[in-house]
């Protein structure tokens, strides 16, 4: 199911890897058969879902923030959303989250 460059031409788009897909996306949607090796990727994302901001936030794979990191973060922000919202010096002034980390966040 790869596309070609010649083909990716004529259709006007460009090939990209899938870690420069996520890094340049706003929003990725996925169209795919229903196969017995597809028809559990959909119920296996909704399960990630249940995984906590604090794993997410160590998957996300940010410099400095590993599991540990991760809890604090998620025990001093409500959501993602929250700590998109964090300043800096907010980050900062959290116990065991220095400037450095705070830099990779922001």
């Amino acid at each position: 199911p790869h596309i070609n460059e010649e083909r990716a031409k004529a259709l006007g788009v460009k090939v990209v890897t899938f870690d420069e897909l996520i890094e340049q996306s706003d929003f990725i949607t996925v169209h795919m058969p229903l196969t017995p090796d597809t028809k559990g990727l959909m119920n296996a994302l909704e399960k990630s879902k249940q995984n906590g901001l604090a794993r997410l936030l160590c998957a996300f794979g940010i410099r400095q923030v590993g599991q540990k990191a991760g809890k604090v973060l998620a025990t001093h922000f409500a959501s993602l959303d929250d700590l998109m919202a964090a300043t800096e010096d907010a980050l900062t002034a959290i116990p065991d989250i220095g400037a450095v980390t705070a830099k990779y966040i922001v």
